[in-house]
Order: structure tokens, then sequence, then C-alpha cells
């Protein structure tokens, strides 16, 4: 069996696109604000901060357009828009959590949340307008960016209203639907649209996508328990992840108790968040956690298969599944 480090084939001609996605993005920024420099900078210097835009899962339409019709190239617009979309969402999640570096970046903090509101919503809108579609494309190129957008806005407030309970795992899991996968089901169903597939072959996989996309921020949650990325960010927020809800689930009562105080602690406590760190990745919680992912990634990959016929394409977006769900399993930290 291929291990899921071992790209396939295709993976160096999907990777090499990284580069014209973002010269075309570039340059579609330069001809759609050409009358508004100011705004043209402003965007282009959050899409040159934004790291995560170099990441091969950001490139998913290419490998599933050409599972579909043999040839991705022509979903590199919707790569574009991708691109887009998600600088706009990465910036504006930095700035909500007090994380932007204006001095890195080169803007202002207000002048970035101008930018990046214009890459959630003016600029996708804008390069819409410019491709070559059929009208009835295009309307459901619209309906599904904007389905997208609020799908996306009513996971960001249900990932941060008080009103959730932080154990209930079908809570945690709307939230990620809404405002990880939203966007990859967005891109999936407008790929299948170029390709000319019918309504439920779109339908399949925008929910393909959907799970994909809770995977990237499953493999995405991982970063906040591994000592050797160091990055605190979700327990600094006290973000309700799913490994936090399985933490509390499995717990008996004074023990979730003592989590969640642990969790309002970590805040703004070193100490507080080396400790939960600890309860996050004991095993029994690791071990329920895992189990979930790869079901998850299952899952994903069974409607992969129902989606498309084997082919060099559809093994490089299994490829981009199995390496999801192994970035985002927590086995190999736990602490007994």
């Amino acid at each position: 069996m291929r291990g899921i480090t071992d790209p396939p084939p295709t993976y160096e001609a999907l990777s090499a696109q990284r580069a014209d996605v973002v010269e075309q993005t570039t340059a579609f920024v330069d001809e759609v604000c050409k009358d508004n420099p100011q705004l043209a900078g402003s965007v282009i210097r959050l899409l040159e901060a934004d790291y995560k835009n170099v990441s091969i899962h950001r490139l998913l339409p290419l490998p599933v357009l050409g599972t579909i019709t043999g040839d991705a190239l022509p979903a590199v617009p919707v790569c574009v828009l991708s691109r887009l979309w998600w600088t706009g969402a990465d910036i504006f999640d930095d700035l909500n959590d007090g994380h932007f570096d204006a001095e890195r970046v080169g803007i202002s903090a207000n002048e970035a949340m101008i930018a990046s509101i214009a890459c959630l919503t003016l600029l996708p809108s804008a390069l819409i307008a410019r491709q070559d579609l059929t009208a009835q494309v295009r309307m459901a190129w619209i309906g599904h960016l904007t389905d997208g957008n609020l799908d996306a806005a009513n996971g960001q407030l249900a990932d941060i209203s008080s009103v959730i309970d932080a154990d209930s795992l079908t809570d945690v899991m709307r939230s990620y639907s809404g405002k990880s996968g939203s966007a990859c089901g967005r891109d999936l169903a407008m790929t299948a649209l170029l390709a000319g597939a019918d309504a439920a072959a779109v339908a399949g996989w925008r929910e393909f996508g959907r799970r994909y996309g809770v995977l990237r921020q499953l493999a995405n949650d991982c970063r906040s328990v591994r000592k050797d990325v160091c990055d605190d960010e979700d327990l600094a927020n006290g973000t309700r992840t799913l490994l936090l809800a399985h933490a509390l689930v499995g717990a008996p009562a004074d023990r979730q108790e003592h989590i969640r105080r642990l969790s309002e602690r970590a805040r703004l406590d070193l100490a507080a968040r080396t400790e939960l760190r600890g309860e996050l990745t004991r095993t029994a919680v690791a071990e329920r956690y895992d189990s979930h992912v790869t079901d998850l990634g299952r899952q994903a990959n069974r409607m992969l298969f129902d989606l498309a016929a084997p082919s060099p394409f559809r093994a490089a977006v299994e490829w981009m599944v199995d390496v999801s769900v192994g970035s985002a399993l927590i086995g190999g930290l736990t602490v007994g």
C-alpha cells in the first residue's frame, strides 16, 4: 500500500501550478483594481503575507477537475478565487484574534480589515463576472459563493458563541463544517459545474469538499498540541476544538469542570496551557479523537470513490485526504 507520505505521480505537476495560481491572482487583482491602486497594493500585501497559500491543499480544484474531465488546468480560476477568499479569511481571523502583525505585512490593521473584506466578497464576485461561463453556470457559481460565505459566517459565530456547549461533538462538527468545510465545498461545487456535471454530482462534490475542509481544520488544530510546533493559538483563544470536545465527553463531571476552568485560564496563563495540553493528549482522549478523525477520512474516501473512477488525478485527491488525516492524528503525542 502506498504510504501517505509518498505523493502520487501527479503531485509534481500539481505542485508546479502553484506559481501560476500566484501569478494569475496578482494579475487579476492588478487588472480589476487598476483604478483603485491603494486597494490593489493592500490586497497584494495580504496575499504575499499569507503563508498558508503555498499549501498544495489549496489547489484541490485542480485534481478534482482532472478526475472528472482529465484536464486540470481550467480549474485555475477557481483556485484564484479560493486563494483570494482564504487570504481574506485568514487575515480576518488574525485581526479578530489580535494576532495581525502590521509590521510584517506592511499595512495597518485598519487597511488589512478593508482589504480582507474585499478578498472575501468583492474580488471573488468580480472574478466570476469576468469568466467565460454560460449564464446558468455563472448564476450557480454566484449562488455557491453566497451560500459559502453565509455558512462560513455562521460557522465562525458558532465557534465563538457562548451558547454552544463545548462538549457537544455535534455542535463542534457543525461549526467546523461551516467555518472551514463550506469554502472547500464551494470550490468543488464550482469545479464540478465547470466540468458540466449534473446536479447530483455537483451536490456530491460539494459534500466531499465540506468533509475535506473539516479534515484540513483538524490538521490545523493539531498544531496547538504539538510541542515541536509551539502554536498555542487555539489554547490561547479558548477555541472549541473537536479534541477539546472529546476530552470533555469522555470525562466524569468533576474532570469536565476542571478542563473547562483550564481552558478559560489558558487564555492568559502559560502554565494552564501546558496542563490543558496534557489533558488533551491523554491516551484515552487521543484514542477516541483519532478514531473519529480516521473514520472521517474513510467517509471522505468512500465518497471520492463513488464520485470518480480510478485515475492518477483521483489518486492525488486520495493522497491529499490521507495526508490530512495523518496530520490530524495525535496518538503519537499522548502522555498516558
